[in-house]
C-alpha cells in the first residue's frame, strides 16, 4: 500500500468513526501550493450528488471572523464605518432599540441588545417562496432566498419589544446580527465578497 493509499484509508476511517457523509481534504505547502486534493463521499445523500470543488461547507461560527474581516476591509476602503446605523445599509431593518440606532459595530460585537432567537430554517423559507431546489438549482446560491431570509431576520429583530439592554451595553450572542452583516457585505462590498476576503487575507 502506498503512502497516499494509507492516507486515504485513514480519511475514510475518520469519516466512518465520526459518521461523516463526506469530506474534502487538501494538503497545502508553506508556499500555498496545493499538493494534494481529493473529495470523499456525498454532499447530498438523497440526490446522490458527490462532494466536489464547488461544494459549500457550513463552517458554523468560524464564518463570523471572516464576516468581521470583510466589514473592516470595507471600512478601510471608505465604503462604510462600523459607527454607521445598520439601517443605512439594510432598508428592511429599522434597527431602533429603546430609541437608539443599532450600529454595525453592535452586531459585530453581539451587543445589539437582542435576546437570542430560534433559527430561521432555510428549507422552510424556500417552501414559503415556492423554491424547489430541483428546479432553481442549489439553494445555497439563491439570491431570492437570501434576500427573504434577511427580510425575516430584520423583521424579527425589529419586532422585539423587550431587550437585554441598550445597544452596546451588554454582550448577548446573536447569530441574526451576522445574517444582517453578511447582507451588507453582499450588497455593498467592492470587489465582490469572496474576492474581498481573499484580498484581505492574502
Amino acid at each position: 500500500m502506498t503512502e497516499q493509499e494509507k492516507f486515504e484509508t485513514s480519511v475514510k476511517k475518520c469519516m466512518e468513526d465520526h459518521q461523516a457523509v463526506g469530506m474534502a481534504v487538501a494538503i497545502v505547502d508553506a508556499q500555498g501550493v496545493t499538493k494534494y486534493e481529493r473529495f470523499f463521499g456525498k454532499r447530498d445523500q438523497e440526490t446522490g450528488k458527490d462532494i466536489d470543488d464547488e461544494t459549500i461547507f457550513g463552517l458554523a461560527s468560524l464564518t463570523k471572523s471572516f464576516t468581521c474581516l470583510a466589514i473592516l476591509k470595507m471600512q478601510e476602503d471608505g465604503i462604510l464605518s462600523i459607527e454607521d446605523p445598520v439601517s443605512d445599509y439594510i432598508p428592511e431593518f429599522k434597527g431602533m432599540n429603546q430609541g437608539e440606532p443599532v450600529l454595525i459595530k453592535h452586531l459585530m460585537f453581539h451587543s445589539g441588545g437582542y435576546f437570542p432567537q430560534s433559527r430561521i430554517v432555510v428549507d422552510t423559507v424556500a417552501a414559503e417562496l415556492g423554491l424547489d431546489e430541483a428546479v432553481v438549482g442549489d439553494l445555497a446560491y439563491n439570491a431570492e432566498l437570501a434576500q427573504e431570509g434577511c427580510r425575516q431576520v430584520a423583521g424579527r429583530l425589529d419586532a422585539q419589544e423587550e431587550f437585554i439592554g441598550r445597544p452596546g451595553e451588554y454582550f448577548s450572542y446573536c447569530n441574526d446580527g451576522y445574517g444582517l452583516l453578511s447582507d451588507i457585505i453582499y450588497h455593498h462590498a467592492v470587489p465582490p465578497p469572496t474576492r474581498i476576503i481573499c484580498l484581505s487575507i492574502f
